[in-house]
């Protein structure tokens, strides 16, 4: 039998963001999954990339204006047009809380990735989760509604769970080296989905006549 996992977002069906790199400039947008079309998310904020929706679906968040001090945390309309700044410093992978109040991201503290908020009502207040230790890595880590999956920074083979309310940390299993970019908990909160490299492997080629 699977573990029980704390309760996951239910999401929003029918259609999902993503971005997308073209000439080397980064772009959102969304799929409709019925008609399996595209449709590019104009927003007035440069390089904007990363996306994710708010639990009602009438939001996107993500992350923009790439720059010497990195990409700060953005929310727009999801059909596009004016984005808000939520954040004054860089961070990465914007995702909203359960009771739509706050955007959690990650940021980089020094050598280390950090877990932070950012006030949704009002917007412009920033803080640390408190009692949460620093992640292994800036995308290595799924919210719930209690609580936050993650990977230690001491620990990056150690899937874990922090609790909110207590501010405690438990391991849930191990899932060994190479646990890698990225980290998300179904729905129905049962099972856990995540990334991990098992090699990397690279070649030499040789091309004849080339000019």
């Amino acid at each position: 039998m699977p573990p029980r996992w704390p309760e996951a977002s239910q999401g929003k069906v029918g259609k999902n963001g993503f971005d997308s790199r073209q000439n080397g400039r980064a772009a959102i947008y969304v799929l409709d999954l019925a008609q399996r079309n595209p449709r590019k998310i104009v927003v007035n904020v440069d390089e904007p990339s990363v996306p994710s929706w708010s639990r009602d679906g009438r939001w996107i968040y993500f992350i923009g204006g790439a720059g010497p001090n990195g990409a700060k945390i953005y929310c727009a309309p999801a059909q596009g047009g004016e984005a808000t700044p939520l954040s004054t410093i860089s961070g990465y992978g914007p995702v909203e809380s359960f009771d739509a109040q706050r955007v959690f991201f990650a940021i980089h503290n020094g050598q280390q990735a950090r877990l932070e908020t950012a006030s949704l009502k009002p917007t412009g207040t920033e803080t640390l989760v408190k009692g949460m230790p620093a992640l292994s890595f800036a995308a290595n880590w799924a919210t719930v509604r209690d609580g936050v999956y993650f990977y230690p920074a001491d620990s990056p083979g150690t899937l874990s769970y922090f609790d909110f309310a207590t501010e405690e940390v438990r391991p849930v299993f191990e899932v060994g080296r190479g646990s890698y970019y990225g980290l998300s908990i179904s729905p129905d909160g049962r099972y856990a989905l995540y990334a991990k490299i098992e090699g990397i492997s690279s070649d030499i080629m040789l091309i004849n006549n080339f000019h």
